[in-house]
C-alpha cells in the first residue's frame, strides 16, 4: 500500500471509529434536528428508529474503518428492520427515505464539526455510499413487506370468497355469470364451468324472475344501493330451494357500472319453519275457536239447568213453606247463585285471556248505575249486620248530582263495582262498607270520577297486596277455604278497569280494612244535563228542621251531608232515647221538628219504638216519619204495618232517592219516587209465545209470566214457533237460540220474512245461555229485538216482555186502524182470476236465498216444512162448505200465504190471500174457483222447489 492510500486508510479508520464512539451524540443531534424540521406528532416512530440507529451507525463505522476491504455488499439489518417497522406502522415510502436523508445531513454536519479538517470528496462519497446502501436496504424491505401484505390480503379475500357459508357470485350487466364460489355451485348443483357458460335466469324459478329482475334494474338505474328478494332457485337435479338473494352493483372509480354482486343464502329450512309456524298458528287459532265454542256450549249446558234451578227455587220461596223446607230451598237457591257466579267469572276470564273482551260506548246515567249497583247489596249487608253506605259527592253543593249522561260501558262499570262491593261485604264481619263517588276534575266535555269501595274488614298484608290482582289468587290459601271464591274476581276487575281507561289500586292493613279505588274519565253528552227531579223536594225542605236518628256515626254524617242543601236545619241523634228527648225538647221550646229520619235497627231502643213513642206523644205533632233500614221491609213487614210511618227507605241512601222519598212523604207530586214508597201499576195482560226446548225452563218462564197475569203459549223448537206465529197472534215471542230441528236464529229469520205484517213484526226477545262475544250482535242481525241471558233474571225478563209487548200492542192497533180505513172488499169471480195473478212470479229462489243471507240449509228446512204442512192446509180449504168453519179456512189460507211467500211464490200468495179475505167475510161459497187455481199454482211451486233442491 503506498503512502497516500495508507493516509486514506487511516483517515477512514479515524472516521469509522469516531462514528462508532460518538454514535449516541450523533443520534442526539439527529433527534434535535428532527424536532426542528419535522412535526413530532407526525413522526411518532422516532423512538423505534432511535433504538435501531446505534447498530446502524456501528455498521457504517465498521465499514468506514475497513473501507476498501469489504468484498461484497452486506445488507444493513437496522435499515431492513426500520423499513419493516415502518410498513407495519403504516408509514409511507417517502417518509422512510426522508428519515435517512435527515440522518445523512446530521452525520456529515457532526463529522465536519468534530474534525479539525474538512472532509475530502472521497470521504464524503464513501459515507454517502454506505448511507445510500442503508437507505436502499430500508426501501427494499419496505417494498418486500408491501408485496407480501398484498399477497396475503389477496389470499384472505380469495379464501373468504371461496369458503364463505353463503353463495357469492358476480354477474355481468347482461345477466351472465362471471364468477361463483364453491357454496354457490353447491346450492345450484352445478360446476363452476357450467355456471360460467349460462345466464343467471337458468337457475331462477319462473315465478321468481320478475322480483329479482326488478331489483337488478333498480340498481342499474341508481335508484337503490342494494336490493333483496326471496326467490326460488332451480338445481340441476330439478329440485328447488328457497333463497334470500341480496344484490349490489360494483362500479368503477368514475362511477361506471361494472357488474352485479349476488349473495345467495339458503332459507329453505327457515321457510319450512315459517310454514310450520303458520300452520301451528292456524291450528292454535282453530283450537282457540273450538275452545270458545266449547266454552259457549258449556255455558249453555250449565246455564240452562241453572235457569230452572234458580227460577223454581225463587218461585218456591214465594210460597208458604215450613221453616225447615224454606231453609232447604233457600240453601239450594244460594248455592245455585254461587255456582252461577263462578261460571260467570270463568267465562269472563276466558274472554280476557283470549283477547275477545270488547267494550261498548253508549250514553248512560252514571248516578243511576252506581245507585242501582249498591242498592242491590242492601239485604246482603243487613244479613251480616253491616252498614252499607253510599257517599256520593260529584260537584258543588248547589249542583251535586247534575252530571247528566256520560258515554262509556255501564255494564262493565257495574260489574267492577258489583265485584268490589261483594268482596267488601264478604271479607267484613262487622262495621261498614262505603261506596264513594267523587268528581276529581271536569270541564265542558269530560268528567273524571274516582270510585272507591271502603270496608272495615280483615284487610290485606303488604306482601299479599302485590299479587291479589293476579288470576286464581287470594290473600292466602286459608282465605279461599274460609270465604270461598274462584280467585278471578279482582283479576277480572283489574283488566276491566284497565280497558275502561283507569288503574285499579288498593290501600289496606291487616285488621284495619281495605280501600279499593280507581278513576275514570268519561265524556259528557252535550245537552243531557237537566234540572234534577228532586229540586222540588229541595225547596220543600227550605226552613224545615230535620232530625236524623242513627247509631252509626258514618251513616249520620252522610245523611247530614245529603240534607244540608239550602235553608235546612239538621240535628243528629245517636240513639232512640236521645231522639225522643230531642223531639220533646223541641216541641216544648216551640220549635218542633218537621221531619225525622229514623234507622230501624238500633240497639236498646230501635227505630220502631222511636216511631211508636213519637206517634203516641201528644207533644210531638205534625212530624213526618221516614224509616231507614239496611234490611228489606218484608223482613219486618208485620211490625212496620202496625205503626204509623210516612215512608220507608232502604240503605244505602243516595241524595236522589232520599229527596224523592221525602217529597213523596210530604205529599208532593213526584213521578220518580222510589219503589219503597210507591206501588207498581198492574201490567196489561200480554199473549206471550215461549220457545224453549227444556221443560224445566218452560216451567220457570211460564210461572214468572203467569204470576204477572200474562198468557203463555209454549213451543219446543223453532219449527213449532214458526207455525204458532202463522196461526195465532202474539204480543211478544221469547225465543231460545239453541234448539234442535230449527234454532232460534233460523226461526226468527223465517218469521221476519212472513207476508203478514203483524206476524213478521212481532217483537222477538232472544233467550240464550251463551255468554260469548258477538252473541248480542248475532241476535240483532237475525232480526231479534232484544237479548236476555240465562239464568233468567225475573225482573229483567218482566221489564223486557212488558216493554216490547205493550209497544207491539200499540203498533198493532195503529196498523189495524189503518187497514180498516183503507180496506177494499175482494170478492173475485171467475173473470177476476187472471187479474189476481197477472204479472206475478211462480217462485224466486234467488231473492228468497238473499233474504236468508245465503243460508241454503235454512231454505232447505223451510222447503221441508212446506212439503209437510201444505197437503193438510189445502185439504182444510178444499173441504170447506158454505156453512163450514170460516175461521179454520182463513187460518189455513193465511198459513199457505206465509209458507209460499218465503219462496217468492207471488201467485200462490196472492190466491191464498184472496181466499183468506173471502173466508174472513164469510164468503166460503166463492172460494172453489180460486182453490182450483191455487192447487195448480201449488203444483208449479212444488216442481220449482224440487228443481232447486236437485241443483
Amino acid at each position: 500500500m503506498d503512502s497516500s492510500e495508507s493516509i486514506h486508510a487511516e483517515r477512514f479508520f479515524e472516521l469509522g471509529e469516531l462514528i462508532r464512539q460518538q454514535a449516541s451524540k450523533i443520534i442526539d443531534c439527529w433527534s434535535e434536528r428532527a424536532k426542528r424540521e419535522q412535526d413530532s406528532a407526525e413522526f411518532a416512530h422516532r423512538d423505534e428508529l432511535r433504538n435501531q440507529l446505534p447498530v446502524f451507525l456501528e455498521r457504517v463505522g465498521a465499514q468506514l474503518s475497513s473501507h476498501g476491504s469489504v468484498g461484497e455488499k452486506q445488507i444493513d439489518a437496522a435499515a431492513r428492520n426500520h423499513g419493516e417497522e415502518r410498513w407495519r406502522f403504516g408509514w409511507k415510502l417517502n417518509e422512510v427515505m426522508r428519515d435517512y436523508q435527515l440522518l445523512r445531513l446530521t452525520l456529515l454536519e457532526y463529522l465536519d464539526q468534530q474534525l479539525d479538517r474538512a472532509l475530502t470528496l472521497r470521504e464524503t462519497m464513501a459515507i454517502g455510499l454506505y448511507l445510500d446502501e442503508a437507505i436502499e436496504d430500508a426501501v427494499v424491505s419496505y417494498i418486500a413487506c408491501q408485496e407480501a401484505s398484498l399477497r396475503e390480503s389477496e389470499m384472505r379475500v380469495r379464501g373468504t370468497f371461496e369458503n364463505a357459508a353463503v353463495g357469492i357470485g358476480h354477474v355481468s350487466l347482461d345477466y351472465c355469470w362471471l364468477t361463483a364460489n364453491q357454496r354457490l355451485c353447491q346450492l345450484l348443483g352445478r360446476s363452476n364451468d357450467e355456471l360460467m357458460a349460462s345466464e343467471i335466469w337458468g337457475s331462477v324459478d319462473v315465478d321468481s324472475r320478475s322480483n329479482l329482475k326488478s331489483e337488478l334494474l333498480q340498481l342499474a338505474e341508481n335508484r337503490e344501493t342494494h336490493g333483496q328478494a326471496e326467490i326460488r332457485l332451480i338445481r340441476s337435479d330439478a329440485k328447488t330451494l328457497w333463497a334470500n338473494c341480496t344484490v349490489s352493483l360494483q362500479q368503477s372509480s368514475d362511477g361506471q357500472a361494472l357488474y352485479y354482486i349476488v349473495i345467495v343464502q339458503d332459507i329453505s329450512k327457515r321457510r319450512q319453519l315459517s310454514d310450520e309456524l303458520r300452520q301451528a298458528k292456524a291450528a292454535a287459532e282453530e283450537a282457540n275457536r273450538l275452545k270458545s265454542e266449547f266454552v259457549a256450549n258449556v255455558s249453555h249446558e250449565i246455564r240452562t239447568p241453572m235457569n230452572a234451578i234458580l227460577g223454581m227455587t225463587e218461585l218456591a220461596l214465594d210460597e208458604p213453606l215450613t221453616p225447615e223446607l224454606r231453609d232447604y230451598i233457600a240453601t239450594a237457591h244460594e248455592s245455585a247463585n254461587l255456582l252461577l257466579s263462578l261460571v260467570n267469572d270463568v267465562l269472563d276470564f276466558s274472554r280476557i285471556e283470549a283477547g275477545r273482551l270488547t267494550l261498548e260506548t253508549i250514553p248512560f246515567d252514571l248516578l243511576d248505575v252506581v245507585d242501582e249497583t249498591i242498592k242491590s247489596f242492601g239485604v246482603h249487608a243487613a244479613e251480616k249486620g253491616l252498614e252499607l253506605l253510599a257517599d256520593i259527592q260529584v260537584g258543588s253543593p248547589g249542583a251535586s248530582e247534575a252530571i247528566g249522561l256520560v258515554e262509556g260501558d255501564p255494564l262493565r262499570l257495574r260489574q267492577v263495582l258489583t265485584n268490589l262491593t261483594s268482596n267488601a261485604i264478604k271479607f267484613t264481619d262487622q262495621g261498614e262498607v262505603i261506596v264513594r263517588l267523587r268528581a276529581q276534575h271536569h270541564d265542558a266535555h269530560t268528567v273524571t270520577m274516582q270510585f272507591s269501595v271502603v270496608d272495615t274488614g280483615i284487610g290485606i298484608s303488604p306482601e299479599h297486596r302485590s299479587r291479589i290482582f293476579a288470576p286464581f289468587t287470594q290473600a292466602d290459601a286459608s282465605t279461599t277455604r274460609v270465604f270461598g271464591g274462584s280467585g278471578l274476581g279482582l283479576a277480572i276487575c283489574n283488566e276491566l278497569v284497565t280497558q275502561l281507561g283507569g288503574t285499579l289500586d288498593v290501600e289496606s292493613k291487616v285488621g284495619g280494612g281495605s280501600r279499593f279505588f280507581f278513576s275514570l274519565t268519561l265524556r259528557k253528552i252535550p245537552g243531557s244535563i237537566t234540572p234534577p227531579n228532586h229540586e222540588s223536594a229541595t225547596h220543600l225542605l227550605d226552613g224545615k228542621r230535620v232530625l236524623v236518628v242513627d247509631d252509626n256515626s258514618t251513616s249520620r254524617r252522610l245523611l247530614d251531608e245529603l240534607l244540608r242543601r239550602g235553608d235546612v236545619q239538621v240535628t243528629l241523634a245517636d240513639s232512640g232515647e236521645a231522639a225522643i228527648h230531642l223531639l220533646r225538647a223541641a216541641a216544648e221550646a216551640g220549635t218542633p221538628f218537621d221531619i225525622a229520619l229514623v234507622d230501624a235497627l238500633m240497639p236498646e231502643m230501635d227505630g220502631f219504638s222511636v216511631c211508636e213513642a213519637a206517634s203516641e206523644d201528644p207533644q210531638v205533632v205534625g212530624l213526618t216519619l221516614l224509616m231507614i233500614s239496611s234490611a228489606d221491609r218484608s223482613v219486618f213487614s208485620q211490625r212496620a204495618n202496625s205503626i204509623h210511618v210516612d215512608g220507608f227507605l232502604k240503605k244505602p241512601v243516595t241524595r236522589r232517592r232520599l229527596l224523592d222519598a221525602i217529597s213523596s212523604a210530604l205529599g208532593a207530586d213526584n213521578a220518580n219516587a222510589p219503589d219503597e214508597v210507591t206501588k207498581e201499576a198492574s201490567p196489561v195482560a200480554l199473549n206471550v209465545l215461549v220457545v224453549e226446548d227444556m221443560s224445566g225452563n218452560q216451567k220457570v218462564v211460564r210461572a214468572i209470566l203467569r204470576k204477572r197475569g200474562h198468557s203463555v203459549t209454549l213451543a219446543k223448537n223453532g219449527r213449532e214457533a214458526i207455525e204458532r206465529v202463522m196461526y195465532d197472534a202474539f204480543d211478544v215471542v221469547l225465543m231460545d237460540v239453541q234448539m234442535p230441528t230449527v234454532d232460534g236464529y233460523q226461526a226468527t229469520m223465517a218469521i221476519r220474512q212472513m207476508d203478514d205484517a203483524d206476524a213478521a213484526s212481532v217483537p222477538i226477545i232472544a233467550m240464550t245461555a251463551h255468554a260469548m262475544r258477538g252473541d248480542a250482535e248475532r241476535c240483532l242481525a237475525a232480526g231479534m229485538n232484544a237479548y236476555i241471558s240465562k239464568p233468567i233474571d225475573s225482573k229483567a225478563l218482566i221489564r223486557l216482555i212488558e216493554h216490547w209487548g205493550n209497544r207491539a200492542k200499540q203498533q198493532t192497533h195503529v196498523r189495524a186502524t189503518e187497514a180498516q180505513t183503507s180496506e177494499t172488499t175482494m170478492e173475485p169471480n171467475n173473470g177476476d182470476l187472471n187479474v189476481i195473478t197477472e204479472g206475478l212470479a211462480v217462485s224466486d229462489f234467488s231473492a228468497a236465498l238473499a233474504r236468508l243471507d245465503g243460508n241454503r240449509d235454512l231454505l232447505h228446512e223451510m222447503s221441508t216444512f212446506y212439503r209437510e204442512d201444505m197437503p193438510a192446509l189445502l185439504q182444510t180449504i178444499e173441504s170447506a162448505s158454505p156453512d163450514g168453519d170460516s175461521n179454520a179456512v182463513r187460518r189455513a189460507a193465511h198459513s199457505v200465504k206465509g209458507l209460499s211467500a218465503a219462496f217468492g211464490a207471488d201467485v200462490v200468495s196472492a190466491l191464498a190471500f184472496a181466499i183468506e179475505q173471502l173466508a174472513e167475510k164469510g164468503r166460503l161459497d166463492a172460494i172453489p174457483p180460486l182453490f182450483v187455481r191455487l192447487k195448480v199454482a201449488v203444483q208449479q211451486l212444488d216442481a220449482a222447489i224440487a228443481a232447486s233442491q236437485s241443483e
